[in-house]
């Protein structure tokens, strides 16, 4: 018997994002769940030009996250 996890982020595409993790049985479910818990951890992110306004990494155990600064237009880009 297993169980799947989803990490989510949120947005409003006008600096307010919130992240959550969602487990269930079925991965609808889950991510389902993942989108509830985003929603009651929202914060304010500052954006300057339609973008952030300076590089800032996290880290935390095998995970890092880096936001940059990008030209206008250019969305979101993911790399594992």
């Amino acid at each position: 018997r297993f169980s799947f996890s989803a990490i989510v982020v949120v947005g409003d595409g006008n600096g307010v994002v919130g992240y959550g993790l969602g487990k269930a049985n079925e991965v609808t479910d889950a991510i389902t769940k993942g989108i509830d818990d985003a929603k009651k951890n929202l914060v304010r992110v500052p954006v300057y030009r339609g973008t952030v306004p300076h590089e800032a990494i996290g880290k935390f155990g095998g995970g890092l996250v880096l936001l940059k600064p990008a030209s206008a237009g250019t969305g979101v880009i993911e790399k594992k």
